[in-house]
């Protein structure tokens, strides 16, 4: 089933998960709002477009500390309850709430608001390109060095690989379709934003482990949606990496091997340490542990012949910029501050 489509029956999942529990997620605000708001007070931010609002505990939280709210959910039963809550609580001035789906246009002309804020929306059931649609509509209703603030469930949660996999790095786990986020989507689906902070968060008693996430709008947006939303390479190499693990015909030694060898050629030294004592445990010579460095080593070998010869053809091909690029990352930022690690309670 592709994203979109199964991104209709969540709609309902939803609808029907609201109706019946009016305080899902209680009624406290996230520790994720708690921490937004500080940095909205120190960058001046008084109206904030929120996406995903769910049943209002951190729009509620936003308004009462004197911040304009627009949530927009296409669960029209968040939409209802939101509304209901606002005026119960004399906040109407401040918050308005509106169906709409994150797949089509956000309804709001170019630069109309200081902020973005999502908790665990765009890791719903949509798809790459769906994300980077997403990601794009907020970048233009943002005004020149406004912040899109989002949350989003990370590939170290230990629910990622659990349930049906659904393509991608998308699982429906007990009826919830989560597309779990590595740090390097995040980078990739940077462009346009600086990016101001990446950080990491747990939630909840799962407890859900989070991206945090801190972009200010600089520029316009360069590539096209279908390079932004282009593989993660890493996420690629862990798949594949859990999959050696997995149940199958394949002996411990041989699982073991397999991925000493796609550590070595992807350069993931804790994943190599790992894989090495396995296969020795398992009762790998010394004959066959050379070999597999041999193959690894030919990968990279051949991987750098590639990069060479793209590198080469680029050089020799006049530019269509007359300014050099710079120094910059594979995905074309800046290098920003490493994650910080989720503190445990």
């Amino acid at each position: 089933m592709l994203a979109s489509d199964a991104l209709t029956d969540q709609k309902q999942h939803w609808d029907d998960v609201y109706a019946k529990n009016e305080e899902f997620f209680g009624e406290e605000p996230s520790g994720f709002a708690r921490q937004a708001l500080g940095v909205f007070r120190q960058n001046g931010v008084k109206s904030v477009l929120e996406l995903g609002p769910g049943q209002g505990r951190d729009t509620l939280f936003f308004a009462e500390n004197g911040l304009e709210v627009m949530g927009l959910d296409y669960s029209q039963q968040s939409v209802a309850e939101l509304s209901a809550k606002a005026q119960a609580r004399a906040l109407t001035a401040r918050i308005k709430a509106q169906p709409h789906d994150v797949r089509q246009p956000i309804p709001f002309p170019d630069g109309s608001f200081d902020a973005c804020y999502s908790h665990m929306l765009l890791c719903m059931h949509l798809s790459r390109q769906e994300i980077v649609f997403a990601l794009r509509e907020i970048h233009r209703v943002l005004r020149t060095g406004g912040l899109a603030v989002y949350s989003v469930r990370s590939v170290f949660d230990k629910h990622y690989g659990a349930g049906r996999h659904l393509g991608e790095q998308i699982y429906e786990i007990g009826g919830f379709v989560v597309h779990f986020f590595s740090e390097e989507m995040i980078r990739r689906f940077a462009r346009g934003f600086e990016i101001v902070k990446i950080g990491r968060m747990e939630e909840g008693s799962l407890p859900r482990d989070l991206f945090t996430v801190y972009l200010r709008k600089t520029g316009p947006i360069e590539g096209t949606d279908e390079e932004n939303a282009m593989p993660d390479l890493s996420a690629l190499f862990q798949s594949f990496f859990n999959a050696t693990y997995g149940s199958g015909a394949l002996d411990k030694k041989t699982k073991f091997l397999i991925a000493l060898g796609a550590s070595l050629a992807a350069g993931c030294d804790p994943c190599a340490q790992f894989a090495l004592a396995g296969a020795k445990e398992a009762g790998a010579s010394q004959d066959e542990l050379d070999e597999t460095a041999a193959v690894a080593m030919t990968i990279q070998a051949t991987r750098i012949r590639n990069t060479l010869g793209r590198i080469t053809q680029a050089v020799a091909e006049p530019s269509k910029s007359s300014e050099p690029s710079g120094p910059s990352d594979s995905f074309g930022i800046a290098a920003a501050p490493l994650v910080e690690q989720p503190g445990r309670s």
